[in-house]
């Protein structure tokens, strides 16, 4: 299931503007799970930083 941005400041109707989809950490494909490489923590390559939890995100995941 996606999850999305919505903004109710533009609202049409009924319906919120729906704007970009979240990816989450774990969905994304500069995420890495806990390795001996990273010293056994989730890894995020794109900041180069133990990763964050795997429901977090961010303004650059990128959808594997």
């Amino acid at each position: 299931m996606s999850e999305y941005v919505v903004d109710f400041n533009d609202v049409f109707g009924d319906l919120a503007a729906v704007r970009e989809e979240i990816v989450r950490c774990r969905d994304c494909k500069h995420f890495t799970y806990a390795d001996a490489t990273h010293g056994n923590d989730d890894w995020c390559a794109k900041h180069e930083h133990i990763g964050w939890s795997v429901n977090g995100y961010c303004a650059w995941a990128e959808r594997r």
